[in-house]
């Protein structure tokens, strides 16, 4: 097909494939971004072109850029996922606290001996009195 005898405008445009087709045919008339669909392949098409179309120095300093932010974005995610991790750990943690005061809870009505008490729950005989 040739895209010169492409002759819709960008609003009659409906499928990808005419979309497409408006869009090569109006590239080389773009001055800055235009407005396009809700499409993440024609955004994605459109840095690709914007980053072609400009001179080796602003290309090192793009990529320059992208890579602190890809930096800044890969600290934040591992600052989160460290958190987390941390907070899950703590959690377990005082789960499994809560969980042996509430054995130990449940023997003293029992009436187990308090060594046994000790021997399964895991706590002390202090915090155990203390119940």
């Amino acid at each position: 097909m040739e895209v010169d005898r492409f002759d819709k405008a960008k609003d009659e445009c409906e499928t990808f494939e005419e979309r497409f087709l408006w869009m090569m045919k109006n590239l080389p008339t773009f001055v800055e971004k235009p407005e396009l669909w809700d499409d993440p392949y024609f955004n994605e098409f459109m840095e690709q072109a914007t980053f072609a179309s400009m001179s080796f120095e602003e290309q090192e300093a793009y990529i320059a850029s992208m890579k602190q932010k890809w930096d800044y974005d890969n600290s934040i995610e591992f600052a989160e996922q460290k958190g987390l991790a941390r907070g899950r750990e703590e959690g377990r943690e005082e789960g499994m606290k809560q969980g042996a005061l509430e054995v130990a809870r449940r023997m003293l009505e029992d009436n187990e001996p308090i060594e046994k008490i000790v021997k399964y729950s895991g706590l002390t005989e202090d915090q155990i009195k203390a119940l």
